[in-house]
């Protein structure tokens, strides 16, 4: 068989024995090629409109094999990974990606090549969740290596007594060259980074190659979600076993709305509504313009608590995390004052910044979870916030009283769909990174 004639088959194959995988690669354009809008296809690929193989990597597999990256590839089309790549390096996007989606291939009972990527540790998984951790692990090698270079360079070379140069000879031998403190090259003591060895992902594109905008991958999101409830049905149908791919079709009919998204709206509604105009202070926006008008008056903002889990549970990966989104919503925030609470099992610290004040904190933590401490202590000092967030991985069993001021879990980790649905009070997002 040629390659065409086994992805035919394959196809074939699936249409019968895997109806959710063959329902959504029946209705995939499949095309022979190396290379798309100037990206190298080694292995398979896919933009979400197609799937592209290469016809010397088919060669090299077996008919169980293919029917395995055809699965992997279309799956990376089922989770919309062509379209939430973002600003992320695309490298490690599929490598990400891949982690992500080869359990669920394998848990189908299909076949993929040796050199997938798969490790437990991301089992459960978003791509986006398993990016930030993959990402963090290349920063500290970097930084490793680049303290190895530092201390090398440091050291003295060595004397020519040392170098052992008079255990060759007479005058007229040459002395072996031995390495002196020099640094080591670059590439020395680094992983190579590791490429997807089954597929590669591409990001979507409209039918003429142009980029997508942000409307345009919302509509492709939507159909996207569509295909995979309307494969899942048909699998239903043929008494199909759920393969690995529950968890999919569940978000597919009830998507999540976007976290940052969520976030922003859940600080905007807790704000008081603009009530006159004011000349005082001039809109900022037309400012720019030559344009002098006057802004919203707006009555005292009030105050906002943002409180971090720093507990044992939390890494420093998740607490980066934390930080990372705490820190955009002191820049955007429109409070008058912020109070940050670092707590694990009792308040660590907390400090009180307003409008005006430079933001420094201080993470402190480590032991048992508890989130009663935080409202305890908003209590004794006094504060009244109109909202609070709290970054956690929701491990924990001491809530407390529900505050008078609604509360925001922002939940990260594998676990957080099981505890997201156990919150005594108050609103839960799901963090991705």
């Amino acid at each position: 068989m040629n390659a065409q004639e086994k992805v035919a088959k394959a196809i074939e194959a699936l249409v019968i024995d895997q109806r959710f995988y063959g329902t959504l690669i029946y209705g995939t354009k499949i095309m022979p090629t190396d290379e798309v809008m100037g990206e190298v296809i080694d292995t398979m690929a896919t933009d979400g409109k197609r799937i592209y193989y290469n016809p010397s990597f088919v060669d090299t597999l077996t008919l169980g094999e293919v029917k395995g990256v055809l699965c992997h590839e279309v799956m990376h089309i089922a989770n919309a990974h062509h379209l939430r790549r973002g600003e992320r390096d695309s490298d490690l996007w599929n490598r990400a990606c891949d982690y992500a989606i080869n359990p669920l291939i394998l848990k189908s009972k299909l076949i993929l090549p040796a050199e997938r990527l798969e490790d437990p540790q991301y089992d459960g998984m978003s791509a986006e969740e398993i990016y930030t951790r993959l990402k963090r692990e290349e920063e500290a090698q970097r930084k490793a290596m680049e303290q190895a270079m530092q201390q090398a360079m440091q050291r003295p070379s060595p004397s020519p007594s040392e170098d052992g140069a008079g255990d060759y000879g007479g005058d007229d031998a040459e002395p072996q060259k031995k390495p002196s403190g020099a640094a080591p090259k670059p590439s020395q003591g680094v992983p190579e980074k590791a490429k997807p060895k089954v597929g590669k992902v591409l990001d979507g594109t409209k039918e003429d190659g142009e980029s997508m905008t942000p409307a345009d991958m919302e509509e492709e999101k939507t159909k996207v979600q569509v295909r995979v409830i309307q494969a899942a049905q048909i699998a239903a149908r043929a008494g199909e076993e759920d393969g690995g791919y529950d968890r999919l079709v569940q978000e597919a009919r009830n998507p999540r709305e976007d976290w940052r998204e969520v976030l922003r709206r859940f600080i905007s509604q807790s704000l008081t509504t603009p009530t006159d105009s004011t000349w005082s202070r001039p809109n900022r926006r037309f400012l720019s313009g030559g344009d002098y008008l006057p802004s919203r008056k707006r009555e005292d903002q009030g105050e906002l608590l943002i409180a971090l889990d720093t507990s044992g549970s939390i890494d420093d990966l998740l607490l980066g995390v934390f930080v990372g989104e705490m820190k955009r919503i002191l820049e955007d925030t429109e409070f008058e004052s912020v109070t940050i609470m670092c707590c694990d099992n009792a308040v660590r610290w907390h400090k009180t910044f307003h409008k005006t004040d430079e933001i420094e904190w201080t993470i402190k933590g480590g032991g048992g979870t508890a989130f009663d401490p935080v409202w305890q202590k908003a209590a004794q000092l006094n504060l009244n916030p109109r909202a609070a967030v709290y970054f956690t991985d929701l491990v924990c069993r001491r809530w407390g009283e529900e505050p008078s001021y609604p509360v925001l879990w922002a939940v990260w980790g594998q676990s957080s769909s099981y505890y997201s649905g156990k919150v005594p009070f108050g609103e839960c997002t799901r963090i991705e990174g």
